[in-house]
């Protein structure tokens, strides 16, 4: 989890980071009292100025104690605690944007077209098959044509005829049924070839059908080479994927799906560009729970124009929560005796008293406090150490 202040920069709060010389320092401090004139319970190095009171369990430091130059003492703050955690994540193909080609009728692989790799655009001619069940579609479809040519001309001579009272009404209607049929007819042969991706308009007469890219993209995967005879319409003979956009799909844990909603901000870190960061947002969050891996998918939606992500790549996703807000102290605050952990909270001016507390998460120099101290609390935050017994 990632800290942050509801107002400005928790760090800016308490001034300078402390570091572990600080720290160091403190101790050396505390050793050099204790060796000198058992400070915290004694006498000053002089002899005559008391560095320390304690009245029960309140600690009083004096005006001319020189730990008043030792210590800093400043207000618990109000922060923000974001939740922050990360998940392992691969690029697939968005499936919305993925055709597989399959053979719309059975016959031989003329021509391949394209290879592995290749970039099609949309109506490129990607496969030639010689397919007899073709030509008969487009012999069926040219039959149709003539059929309805024929009833049309049935029909303006049936309708002349009766104009010269030599055809019955009879004999029009049923000229208009016929052309009706023929014009069904036509309809039919032609969406047989619509289907096949043909123009019955401009096709031309023989055996070879070209199987068309429904799409742009590239060619994901080819299965199929030239000769090869296929009947089989479920098995695809390549797949063409558009990859101008990608999902990145991570495995979110079990117990961090509670953080993840909708429209969540990510950031995505690429083995492949060490020291870069992607940024999005969750566009899908999976509603069944793997039972084997105890993971959910998150998809998130990345613009992919220069084709820098590519399927299986593996990056690390890190989910920015907004969090909640708690009471902030810096690290160096709190005190751990024995099984106890406390801070000296500051009961009137250079009075303190040792306050147990209950910690949350912890980020650089800053430690969440659940428990024991309010916002606006002053403890000490430099040289605590040197109160303890």
């Amino acid at each position: 989890m990632a800290l942050t202040h509801s107002g400005g920069s928790p760090r800016s709060a308490y001034g300078a980071r402390w570091t572990i010389a600080a720290t160091l320092a403190t101790l050396a401090t505390l050793a050099a009292c204790a060796a000198i004139a058992g400070c915290g319970r004694g006498r000053a190095a002089g002899g005559d100025t008391t560095s320390v009171v304690r009245r029960g369990a309140q600690i009083v430091i004096p005006a001319a104690s020189p730990l008043r130059g030792q210590l800093g003492v400043d207000s618990a703050i109000l922060g923000r605690i974001k939740q922050e955690f990360t998940a392992t994540a691969v690029i697939e193909a968005n499936p919305a944007n993925v055709a597989r080609i399959v053979p719309p009728l059975a016959g031989r692989v003329v021509k391949l077209h394209v290879r592995f790799g290749d970039a099609v655009a949309q109506g490129q001619v990607l496969v030639t098959l010689d397919a007899p069940d073709f030509a008969a579609a487009l012999a069926e479809d040219q039959r149709a044509r003539a059929a309805l040519t024929q009833a049309q001309r049935n029909l303006d001579r049936v309708n002349d005829l009766r104009a010269h009272g030599v055809a019955s009404d009879k004999d029009v209607e049923q000229a208009q049924t016929d052309l009706a049929q023929a014009r069904s007819e036509l309809e039919r042969a032609g969406a047989r070839l619509q289907t096949l991706g043909i123009d019955s308009g401009v096709a031309a007469p023989g055996r070879t059908l070209e199987v068309r890219s429904p799409l742009a993209g590239l060619v994901e995967d080819v299965s199929t080479a030239e000769g090869e005879f296929r009947n089989d319409a479920s098995a695809p003979l390549m797949t063409i994927a558009d990859l101008s956009t990608v999902w990145l799909t991570a495995n979110v844990q079990e117990k961090d799906i509670h953080a993840v909603v909708k429209g969540q901000p990510i950031e995505a870190e690429f083995a492949a560009y060490p020291g870069e960061r992607y940024h999005g947002t969750v566009q899908f969050v999976g509603d069944l729970l793997d039972p084997d891996t105890r993971t959910v998918k998150v998809r998130v939606a990345l613009a992919n124009p220069s084709l820098r992500f590519k399927p299986g790549m593996f990056a690390t996703m890190h989910f920015l929560g907004r969090g909640n807000e708690a009471v902030l102290v810096p690290t160096a605050a709190v005190v751990q005796l024995r099984d106890t952990t406390y801070v000296f909270a500051e009961v009137s001016p250079w009075t303190f008293e040792a306050r147990p507390v209950a910690l949350g998460p912890q980020q650089d120099d800053l430690t969440v406090i659940t428990s024991g101290v309010a916002r606006g609390t002053r403890v000490i935050v430099r040289g605590a150490l040197l109160l303890q017994e």
